[in-house]
Formats: structure tokens, C-alpha cells, sequence
């Protein structure tokens, strides 16, 4: 996670460690409470090695430039195309996309087709600055709405309410489901920088599929 420089994964653990926090303020266990810190422990060890061994201390460039595009936005309440590494202008792009293909969207993984036929003036001025390929959104939530259509991700997250709804009310009393909810919490919350790739959605959904089971248990249970 600190080697490999994605901003997006350490937004997830940011949010896997607070609601971790409200879990263990909820339950009130010692033996919970010395394993995390435990792991706390071992964590900050590992990130000062990186620190040290790091001669072009990439972590502690990232973070920097991290803080400071936070007080821009504190500051000026603004947010300039640069910033996320450049992808508040390539969301500016899909939006203008999703606005034109609302419906069906450009096609699944046609998203850079969709870019250059129908933004082109928008994608030149793009290119312009940064002679690269443009072929995702950089967000999960946009990418589907460009390529699939705004149904699309109507459905996606209607079924992804049916599974985090119903945990909320069990998130105290098992543990199991507490995890599973954490875990699909974190990803959606990379979501926002980051699109769904092969390496990472199966186990993804396999996590969906495991938490939609325990909840069935859970309720025959409760009832």
C-alpha cells in the first residue's frame, strides 16, 4: 500500500481505520483494542523504514503534495484541474460526456471513443497540455455512468444499497458483518479516484456475495 504511490488505497485505509475505531469504541474490548495497537505499532515501524530507506522519499513527496492540495482548497475553496494528479479536469471530461450519452453511455470500455467523437474540442484542449491517452474516468461511479448510462449506475448503487442498508443494523451485533462492511466501505470509497480493475473486482464482489449471505443468516436468526 505505501509502495506503490496510489493516493486512491490510502484514502481506503483512512476509512478502514476510522470506522475500525468506531467498531472498537462500540464494542469496548480490551483484547480488540491490543491487537490494534499492536498492528498500529508494527505499521508506523514499517512506514519510517520506507521513510529511511526511501533516498527519493517518494511517501513523504506524496503526502506533501497531498497537504498542500488540501490548503488550496481550505484556502481559496477552489479546486484546479490539476489536482488528483490531474483528474478533477479528466472528471470535467466524463461529465461532459455523460451529458451527452446520458442514457446508454459511449459503451463498456469504449470510454475513450466516447472522449474523441463526442468531446472533441474539450479532449484536444486536453491533449494539448498532456500529450497522453485518456482511456478511464479515474472514478468508478463516473465511469460507469459514461460508458453503461446514468441507469446503469442508478442499478449499481440501488444494489449496493440492499447490501450496506440492512448491515447498519447489524454492524454491532456480528462481527463478521461488521468486517465485510468495513472492507466494501473502503473500496467504494477508492472508488471515487479509481476505476474497477481485473485484479481487484472479483474479490470485490465475491466480498458482496459473502456479506449478502451472512445478512440472510443474520436475519433468520434475529427472526
Amino acid at each position: 500500500m505505501l509502495l506503490c504511490i496510489a493516493r486512491s488505497s490510502w484514502v481506503a485505509f483512512a476509512i478502514y481505520v476510522l470506522l475500525i475505531i468506531v467498531y472498537l469504541l462500540m464494542k469496548r474490548k480490551k483484547n480488540y483494542f491490543k491487537r490494534v495497537l499492536t498492528i498500529a505499532v508494527i505499521f508506523l515501524i514499517c512506514l519510517t523504514c520506507v521513510n529511511m530507506l526511501d533516498k527519493n522519499k517518494t511517501v513523504s513527496n506524496k503526502v506533501n503534495k497531498m497537504q498542500s492540495e488540501i490548503k488550496t482548497i481550505t484556502t481559496t475553496q477552489e479546486m484546479t484541474d490539476k489536482m488528483g494528479s490531474g483528474r478533477i479536469e479528466i472528471w470535467k471530461l466524463t461529465a461532459r460526456l455523460i451529458y451527452k450519452k446520458p442514457i446508454l453511455g459511449a459503451g463498456v470500455d469504449a470510454i475513450e471513443d466516447g472522449y474523441v467523437y463526442e468531446c472533441t474540442d474539450e479532449y484536444l484542449k486536453i491533449l494539448e497540455k498532456h500529450p497522453i491517452h485518456i482511456d478511464k474516468a479515474h472514478n468508478e461511479y463516473l465511469q460507469i455512468a459514461a460508458t453503461m448510462g446514468i441507469p446503469a449506475l442508478c442499478t449499481y448503487l440501488i444494489f449496493l444499497g440492499t447490501i450496506l442498508t440492512p448491515s447498519i443494523d447489524y454492524f454491532r451485533k456480528y462481527r463478521t458483518i461488521a468486517t465485510l462492511m468495513i472492507v466494501i466501505i473502503s473500496y467504494l470509497s477508492q472508488a471515487f479516484f479509481n476505476i474497477s480493475t481485473i485484479g481487484i473486482a472479483p474479490i470485490f464482489w465475491f466480498i458482496l456475495g459473502i456479506a449478502s449471505r451472512n445478512l440472510k443468516y443474520a436475519k433468520n436468526k434475529e427472526n
